[in-house]
């Protein structure tokens, strides 16, 4: 009898751990596809911020050379 009582809390055991890999399988595929789903909408908006970023860094480039002539300007001015 006590060979049987042993089997029985072994296939207990197995079920419990059998339902808990499941769970655990369960709730992985669920964080995989909510990354999934964010890397998506990030792409998304990385790709609909594009056209600002260049129009900023020509900006930036302009504000730059304008800062620039300015510059040579104000030490043209101090030299006459």
């Amino acid at each position: 009898m006590g060979i049987g009582i042993g089997m029985d809390v072994l296939n207990e055991r197995a079920t419990m751990m059998r339902e808990s890999v499941q769970k655990s399988q369960t709730i992985n595929n669920i964080i995989v596809s909510i990354l999934g789903s964010f890397n998506h909408c990030l792409s998304t908006l990385e790709t609909a911020m594009r056209p600002t970023q260049i129009f900023v860094r020509v900006v930036v480039a302009v504000i730059e050379m304008i800062n620039k002539k300015l510059k040579r300007a104000e030490d043209l001015g101090k030299l006459n």
